[in-house]
């Protein structure tokens, strides 16, 4: 008879511990049902994230390739990341129906000084480039001896 109280005691548990398991069963379905809305209500309240903007400094606003057209050729010129040295120069150009190319040999890394200009001589040639304050414009002068033409120079303007 000890045997069949313990035995009900038991069952009894067992039936009441499923009981508040339904019921808290019961409670997280209901907590979950109003925690995430249904497909239909999802779509009239999503919200946007308000949009970011980064805002580059002017330094870094003028690193990166620039390109520029002139009445001889076409250069361009790398400026590091950061917006103070420049890492790469070329000017190709055509005569007589060959195409010759401008260029230091090695790497490049002429600083930009603190008036943000840059002079850039390679043997005959003058490369000159003086940025914006904001750093999204050049312009500057370009000189270049041209072994069967003569001197050929001219002013350029680049902006991005």
């Amino acid at each position: 008879m000890a045997y069949r109280g313990i035995a009900i005691l038991a069952i009894a548990a067992l039936v009441g511990g499923l009981a508040a398991c339904g019921e808290a069963s019961s409670s997280s379905q209901d907590e979950a049902s109003t925690a995430a809305p249904s497909p239909e209500d999802a779509a009239t309240t999503t919200t946007e994230a308000p949009a970011t903007t980064t805002t580059l400094s002017p330094l870094e606003e003028r690193g990166g390739v620039w390109e520029g057209i002139t009445e001889f050729g076409t250069f361009e010129f790398t400026v590091s990341p950061d917006g103070t040295e420049v890492t790469d120069f070329d000017l190709v150009y055509e005569e007589g129906g060959m195409t010759f190319s401008v260029a230091p040999q090695g790497d490049v890394s002429l600083p930009i000084d603190e008036d943000d200009f840059i002079d850039l001589q390679l043997g005959d040639t003058v490369f000159e480039v003086q940025f914006s304050n904001d750093g999204t414009s050049a312009s500057g002068y370009l000189e270049l001896e041209v072994p069967m033409t003569g001197n050929f120079s001219e002013e350029w303007e680049v902006t991005r």
